[in-house]
């Protein structure tokens, strides 16, 4: 099941040098049908040659029939890949 959020919110941007935030949280679309409430966070952390990037996804289902969302993981590894081929080549 493919849902869409089609508005989306971002909430919160911290950078500096060594680390970037983001909080962006769905406000309206297909998946709040299912969803009360979903947000993903995006963390990269630079040290030395190295960024750790780190995804979190919060949601809360209206009910648990619900499926939990892990399309919503698989594009954000998918992202994370191809940003580090970018930056690898």
């Amino acid at each position: 099941m493919a849902l869409v959020g089609k508005r989306v919110a971002q909430i919160d941007t911290k950078c500096n040098r060594d680390a970037f935030h983001r909080l962006l949280r769905v406000l309206e679309g297909e998946i709040m049908q299912i969803y009360k409430r979903i947000a993903a966070n995006v963390r990269a952390d630079q040290n030395g040659g190295n960024c750790l990037v780190t995804w979190t996804v919060e949601y809360e289902k209206i009910n648990e029939d619900v499926p939990d969302p892990d399309s919503i993981i698989d594009i954000a590894y998918n992202l994370t890949k191809d940003i580090e081929t970018h930056h690898l080549k």
